[in-house]
């Protein structure tokens, strides 16, 4: 057993398939039942690239929780126990993908030079290689390692990159997000200088600023793109996209197999204890797939609450007739009342890596052309649950504010937090660790 902040906690590893380390899940399950808590916060990291990062983040958000705890008399740490979730997951290089963009997309950001984005995509794409974990894949991916050099001046060159991502990562999602799954598609029917060149213009048309109605955060333009470096950059941001693409697909496949076995596991030892879904970044589909494969209904088969911070996946994922007669791919989290009480959902402006996929993606597909960035399609962490009749619009609120309590079936709070979060990664303020347990204070 170990600690996060005050909070009694335990971990549990998952491989790339979703099975549990049994060993682990046992003691875990022994200790719930040695000291059975009221409340059981399940929460997962989403792109880390390793386990001291994913404990480091879980270790701030409680601390930040013990800072206000004081705000709920009768209610401590000591009524509760927390699990974290340790999957196999790879960091997307935010930073290099908002630089790629240009100086004007982020405060001090610089287009990469070509003397470094070689070394950048080929760190990425050696990345990919180990998510792959399939030979065939790493292969495909070797080849478009080799490409690397010559993408600045071979045609060809180009082709054999675009084609080679597209090969070692073959579309057929198992959860479809709006967007991103079309934008991917499209790398295997159009030649890959076409790709390249459709992100370099799409780059350097971006708006200078703001949020375009309809879609992701705006990144501002690109006028100091490189142009010996332009294809370049361009295939770096093409790999964060796929690196974005392959790492949601394994979080949903993680949660909805092993992470909702445990839980299950555990509501069937516990069924009054009260679980509090928990996800950043991806770990936001990955526990919102665990909640979507729980029965629902009612108290011992559905999550008491659900925070998602930053979350990595559609701002569709829970909509209804987003488009014609297509829900979004978690919608049942809602209709069959798989989370209980309060979903809540933090965004923000300045979340460059979700603001800056759906846009690039859009532009693939070909779906509004040049106009990339007045788009229909984004992500949790830049807009909230959209198209979604239970979610109204809160504003990230100072410790201490109050929140008005959800009146069902308006139940998914979207928190814009342009004042607070700086980024992607910002995620364990005490403003949000507020806001996290008025909403468990109250379940």
């Amino acid at each position: 057993m170990l600690n996060y902040g005050t909070m009694k906690a335990d971990k549990i590893h998952y491989d790339p398939s979703g099975n549990a380390t049994a060993a682990e899940e046992a003691t875990f399950l022994a200790d719930l039942a040695a000291h059975p808590p009221k409340h059981l916060f399940v929460i997962s990291h989403g792109w880390n690239n390793n386990e001291a990062e994913a404990d480091d983040l879980y270790r701030r958000f409680f601390i930040a929780a013990d800072n206000v705890w004081a705000r709920f008399p009768g209610f401590t740490s000591s009524d509760c126990f927390a699990l974290g979730i340790i999957w196999p997951s790879k960091k997307f290089d935010e930073n290099a993908f908002a630089a790629a963009a240009g100086p004007n997309a982020v405060p001090g950001a610089a287009a990469i030079a070509p003397s470094a984005v070689d070394a950048a995509i080929t760190t990425q794409l050696t990345a990919l290689k180990e998510i792959a974990n399939d030979a065939a894949a790493q292969a495909f991916l070797d080849h478009a390692i080799a490409q690397i050099p010559l993408l600045s001046v071979s045609q060809s060159a180009q082709d054999d990159f675009v084609a080679a991502l597209a090969s070692a990562f073959p579309q057929g999602p198992q959860e479809p997000d709006p967007g991103l799954d079309s934008g991917l598609a499209t790398l295997n029917t159009t030649p890959g200088h076409t790709v390249l060149n459709q992100i370099v213009a799409t780059l350097q048309t971006a708006p200078a600023a703001g949020r375009q109605t309809g879609g992701a955060a705006a990144l501002g333009g690109a006028a100091g793109f490189n142009p010996l470096a332009a294809i370049k950059n361009a295939a770096l941001v093409l790999a964060n996209v796929t690196t974005y693409w392959t790492m949601k697909e394994r979080a949903g496949v993680i949660g909805r197999t092993g992470v909702v076995q445990t839980i299950a596991k555990v509501l069937a030892a516990l069924p009054a204890v009260k679980i509090h879904l928990i996800g950043h970044s991806f770990g936001g589909r990955l526990v919102t797939a665990a909640a979507n494969g729980l029965p629902g209904g009612s108290g011992g088969h559905q999550a008491a609450t659900m925070l998602l911070l930053q979350g990595a996946y559609s701002h569709y994922g829970m909509a209804q007739n987003y488009q014609a007669n297509t829900d979004g791919m978690f919608r049942s989290v809602i209709t069959s009342h798989k989370v209980a009480s309060e979903i809540q959902i933090t965004h923000s402006i300045h979340d460059i890596a979700v603001g800056l996929a759906y846009p690039i993606a859009s532009a693939l597909a070909h779906q509004i052309g040049a106009a990339a960035w007045i788009n229909p399609y984004g992500g949790m962490g830049a807009d909230g649950a959209r198209t979604t009749p239970e979610a109204f619009e809160n504003t990230l609120e100072p410790v201490g504010a109050a929140y008005a309590p959800v009146i069902p079936p308006n139940i998914v709070r979207n928190l814009n937090g342009d004042a607070i979060i700086g980024g992607h990664g910002d995620v364990t303020h005490d403003e949000i660790a507020y806001a996290e347990l008025t909403a468990v204070s109250r379940s």
